[in-house]
Order: structure tokens, then sequence, then C-alpha cells
């Protein structure tokens, strides 16, 4: 669903030779068919046990009737038994090669074997009638380039769910999708194209005897000619240019991951994106994303446990054929979307799931009572009875791994003052040190499975010394340990710190400042789940 479909990790021996190494994968492929999920990114070869993954390959020219002229190739009928079908853009004729233009009349009609078609961006032109009654076709893939698809084209498909018309193009001919029983949404990228008086009305797109098929929408931009259209012809109208989804992200703070369709950006054309969020009258601004499957995924970070229940507003923003637009703001928050989750679980599925997200409302309702932030309205406040049974019940057994001289040096010349937490965000150990002189100085923390270097003008001054912030560890690393060792010109100059956040925890467990005993507990029984969850 967000565009990976394997993700291998590799662990490399450290005296493994130089060079590349050949990489096995045994694949059932019987059992699950990729092509099917993602039939226009990627293909699975698994001669000899040996997965290739490549483009689609296409349909062999055999499978096809065809016409010539000059370099240029015309479908004009397919006698192929394949399901799948993936037009080549070019294919060779006695030594020549030729690209493939248009489909041409009824050069598909009432075939009843093929499911999927791609059809690739060479092609300008799909004329009338080219798919008249295939009944069996789900999924048609349209890529940029296309231009035209004539009267009729679609009609009588009535296994058809949703189409995607490309920004290049600009004519839809009348009863296009006419009889599409199924059809729910038809996506417009261009905005002056142009749809036909009947092409998309009632009774000629997803037709019955009443209308549309219930929740029929046209997607396209704001102010374009499909949303006219739309308008005009009652037919509910779904702006493009917004967020596509929300998660929750579980890292060293809380996060919430914005999802934004990618094609907005490669096939429609906007540019220069980017997302206002504010959260309590402090606005800010995000221009950075990364890019995850069919989306461009902006993140809000930082955001405190006992923060849970502010709601955040985010508007996106991005230049368009020089007008900057910007989208229906939305609101969220994580109590939000762990409410919205939580309705996804029960006692017989997502277990894991629950728990974890019941004992982070616990951890966000304790964080609130230990900051006395809104605590007229805790975030586990309205979790239902059987909700409740989830989270974990238990106090957790906490142990502690401080050790000042976990290894040690002579004479050195910078040494560890104290280690804790810092609860003003989720997950920052802090630990204070002294050293003589900054000057070539750096520390390197070591994880079970990391290491980071730390330079020291990363360090915070106090009075008495310096603070050193760590915050890679995620939610279910509270009880990994750390190992904290300070280098000048890569010697050693410090004895070694083992510590861990759960060390923390302990050492609270029993204080009797208000609220911070029962704040450690639930923040590690949420790191108990995480870590759970996770694994």
């Amino acid at each position: 669903p967000n565009g990976t479909i394997v993700t291998l990790v590799f662990q490399v021996a450290e005296d493994a030779p130089e060079g590349d190494t050949p990489i096995t994968v045994s694949y059932d492929y019987d059992n699950y068919d990729i092509i099917d999920w993602k039939m226009d990114k990627v293909w699975f070869d698994t001669a000899n046990g040996i997965v290739t993954v490549g483009q689609v390959p296409p349909t062999d020219l055999s499978s096809f009737e065809y016409s010539l002229s000059g370099t240029e190739m015309t479908i004009t009928g397919f006698v192929g038994q394949e399901s799948k079908v993936v037009i080549g853009s070019t294919y060779e004729v006695e030594g020549v090669e030729y690209t493939v233009v248009s489909i041409g009349e009824e050069a598909f009609a009432e075939n009843a074997t093929i499911e999927s078609v791609i059809i690739p961006s060479s092609v300008e032109q799909i004329e009338d009638y080219a798919f008249y009654l295939c009944e069996n076709l789900k999924t048609v893939m349209f890529n940029e380039g296309l231009k035209e698809i004539g009267a009729d084209a679609f009609d009588g498909c009535a296994s058809l769910t949703e189409v995607c018309l490309p920004n290049s193009l600009t004519s839809l001919g009348e009863y296009a999708f006419y009889d599409c029983l199924l059809l729910t949404s038809v996506t417009v990228l261009n905005d002056e194209t142009e749809l036909g008086d009947l092409s998309l009305g009632y009774y000629y797109i997803s037709r019955k005897e009443d209308g549309l098929v219930e929740g029929f929408t046209i997607k396209g931009n704001r102010n374009s000619t499909s949303q006219t259209y739309a308008e005009e012809n009652g037919i509910t109208f779904v702006d493009i240019f917004a967020f596509k989804g929300a998660s929750l992200l579980l890292q060293d703070n809380l996060a919430i991951n914005y999802k934004v369709d990618k094609a907005l950006f490669e096939e429609v054309g906007y540019t220069d994106p980017y997302v206002i969020f504010t959260m309590n009258g402090k606005e800010t601004r995000v221009d950075t994303y990364i890019i995850d499957g069919d989306h461009y995924v902006f993140r809000f970070s930082n955001i405190a446990p006992q923060q849970m229940g502010d709601t955040i507003t985010s508007t996106l923003y991005a230049n368009f054929k020089g007008i900057e637009y910007a989208s229906e703001s939305r609101e969220y928050s994580v109590l939000e979307y762990c409410n919205s989750m939580l309705l996804h679980c029960s006692n017989e599925k997502n277990t894991k799931l629950g728990t974890l997200l019941v004992d982070l409302l616990h951890y966000g309702a304790a964080s609130q009572l230990y900051a006395e932030y809104k605590t007229d309205v805790l975030v586990d406040a309205t979790l239902t009875k059987e909700q409740l049974s989830w989270g974990t019940a238990a106090d957790p057994a906490l142990e502690s791994v401080l050790d000042t001289a976990y290894e040690t040096v002579e004479n050195p010349e910078a040494k560890w003052k104290g280690a804790g937490l810092y609860l003003e965000d989720s997950v920052t150990l802090r630990f204070k040190l002294s050293a003589e002189s900054l000057e070539g100085l750096t520390i390197k923390v070591r994880g079970e499975t990391k290491t980071w270097t730390i330079p020291a003008s990363e360090l915070v001054e106090t009075n008495g010394g310096y603070y050193l912030y760590f915050d890679k560890l995620n939610a279910g690393q509270m009880s990994e340990k750390v190992y904290l060792t300070m280098y000048k010109d890569g010697v050693a100059v410090s004895d070694t710190v083992c510590y861990s956040i759960e060390s923390y925890a302990y050492s609270k467990q029993d204080s009797t400042i208000d609220h911070l005993s029962d704040l450690v507990k639930a923040m590690m029984k949420y790191g108990n789940s995480a870590h759970s969850y996770a694994n």
C-alpha cells in the first residue's frame, strides 16, 4: 500500500571480501501475484528460483493485429490469450522498428479474456469502440502522451472500477465510458480536458436505472473543466490538490506523516510544495519531504507526549501555472489517529496494535498530569471498557544498567557527571559532562545495532559543564543499552558510561514527586508494547 514491495536488510561480516556478491532469493510466485498488485511498476521473473525485478515485459507482437505507416504502428486487433496485456511502445517487424501510436477502432472489442491493459506513452489516440464490451476489463493504465480517447472507446466495460486520465489528454469522446456499471471515480489531471456532453453525464458513466453508482466522483483540479462539468451534471467533485492520508510515527519524538499524491508534481505540474502546520498558535513551515511509493510525505514532528490531544492544522501549498494554490486545511491529532486505529482492533485481531495504542494514550495522559497540561481532558478518558482491557495492566519490572565506569582510561581529560531523561520531549537522554577543552572533542554513542559520532558543537553549555542530548532511540528501544565515550583526535579521553531509558525509569519508579512515578511506568509500558509490536 505504501509503494514498498520488498525490503531486504543485509548484515555484512567484518571479514567479507570486497566486490559484488550475488544474491539468490526464493519466491512463491504461484501463491502471490505481485503483478496484479503493482502491475504498472515491476514484474518478477522467478526462473530457476532466482528473482529478477524489472520493467513490466510487453506482450509479444504475435498477439496483435496491426497496420504500418512509415515508422508508425496502429494496433488493429488482438488475437492473443493473455488476460494481462502490456502494449509495447515499439515493435520490430522484419528488422525495422515501429512506434505504436494508436489503438485502432474496435481493436479489442468484445474480448472477454483481458482483465488489465497498460497503454504506453507512445500512444496518442485510442479510437472509437477500441475496447467496446470488454466485460472483464478491470484496470486500464493510461500513460502521459495520450491525447484523445474516441467515442464509446470503453463502452460496456462492466468490470472497470476506476480511471485516471493523464495530463496529456485533451479530448474524451461521447459515450467513452457508457455502461461501465462499476466505475466509481474518474480522475482528470488536465485542467482543460473536454469531457464531452454525454461521456460523463447521468446514465453515461457507471449507469444505473436511477443514475450514477452511489458515491461516484470526478477528481481534478479546482477551477478546471472537470469541476465545471461535475457541478453542471450534479456529480460530486473531489479536489486532487489535497492531503491523501496521515499516519503516526513513533521515533525519538512523536510525529505525524502527511501524504500527498506524487502525481500532482510529477504528472500534473505543481511545483515548490510546502506545508504550514499550526499547533497551539505556533506555525511551522515544512518544505522538505521524502518520496514513499506514490506519495510525497511531509512530516510534523516534536509532538510532546502531553500534546497528543492537541489539534494540528495543516495546509498544503504549491505553485501551478504561476499561481500559488492552498489546499483546504486539515485538522488532526495523535489522539484522533489512535481512536481511528483502535476501531480496527479486537481481541482476535491486531491485539499488539491495540495494546500499543492504549499504552500510548495512557502515557500521554500521565504526561499531562505530570506537566499539569490540560488535565481536564486526558487523552485516555474516552477509551471504552474493552479498549482499556487491551492495555498493559502490570507494572513493568524495571532494571538499571547505569555504569559510569563500564570501560576506563588512565588520567581521563573528560568526565561524565550525570545521566537522566529530558521529559519535555519523548525519549531524549541527557548526559552531563565536563572537559578540560572541547577542541577536537567528539562523543561516540554505541547502541546495540548502530554507532553515532556527535561533535562537541552539539553540546549545550551550562554553568557547571556541558549537556549532551541524545534522541536517536525510538519508542521500542527504551530498554536498549547505550555506551558513551569521549574522544579527542581519535583517542579515548573519558571512561565509558553505560545507560538506558529504562535505567532512568528505574531510578524514578518510587519518586515522591507528583505523578512522576506513574509517568515513568506508563512510559515503559508504552516502550515495551512498541518493542513487541515492532518485532
